[in-house]
This record gives C-alpha cells, structure tokens and sequence, in this order.
C-alpha cells in the first residue's frame, strides 16, 4: 500500500526531470547572432541573421548558390549543383546548425556572436 511519502521521492524526480528539460529548450533555442559561410574550408563570410538579405555564393567548381537570410532564418535559396540537397536542408537559425553544399563545397553554420573562430587546435 502506497502512503504520501512514498509518492514524494517520484514526484520530486519528475519536477527536477521537467526543470531540467525546460532550461535545455531554452538554452538550446537560443538564436545564432549570425552565419559563418566556408567554401572549400577557406572563410567566405559572416552575416548577420538579424539582416534580410541574399548573397551569392561562388563556390568550387564555379557552382553558385544563394543564400537567403528572412526572419533571423538562414537558408538557401537555390543551388547550381546536381542533386540540390542544400535548399533542401531548410532554414537553420540555432547555434550549431549547419547546411552543406558538397558539390561546391559550401558550408553554412550558425554561430553565436564571438564564436567565428577555433578556441584551440589539438594534434
């Protein structure tokens, strides 16, 4: 037979368990500040996600994309390459996201503001 205490240690462990995953979303759904766009693993540029705007991509093989920025929302618009995989990717907003284009070699990460570069290289 179950008594009151008996229901506190389980309470308390979903309580703790629901905190926890609501500090997660909101830490996770944090917006990039902007995209760090590489083309053959040479920076190409970063931009603002805050700005709308569409800037062509000149990638390798002379393969061009576009990336479009709308509503803090990075995606691109359209791609020069075969398959098109990378407009397909859909729109990236969050620290950490990325689209890749592997024909041209084109990659585009969110990256929060201050995190454009490599804190250390390890060999």
């Amino acid at each position: 037979m179950l008594n009151k205490k008996d229901a506190i240690i389980p309470a308390a462990v979903l309580i703790t368990a629901a905190l926890i995953f609501i500090i997660m979303k909101i830490i996770a759904g944090n917006g990039g500040a902007r995209v760090k766009v590489t083309v053959d693993g040479e920076e190409y540029g970063i931009y603002q996600l805050s700005k709308d705007a569409e800037y062509e991509i000149e990638g390798y093989g002379y393969i061009t994309d576009k990336l479009k920025i709308k509503d803090g929302k990075a995606y691109m618009k359209e791609a020069a390459c075969p398959d098109k995989l990378c407009v397909h990717m859909g729109k990236i907003s969050k620290n950490g996201e990325i689209i890749v284009c592997l024909p041209a070699r084109i990659v585009v990460e969110v990256v929060e503001k201050g995190d454009e570069g490599y804190d250390a290289v390890a060999n």
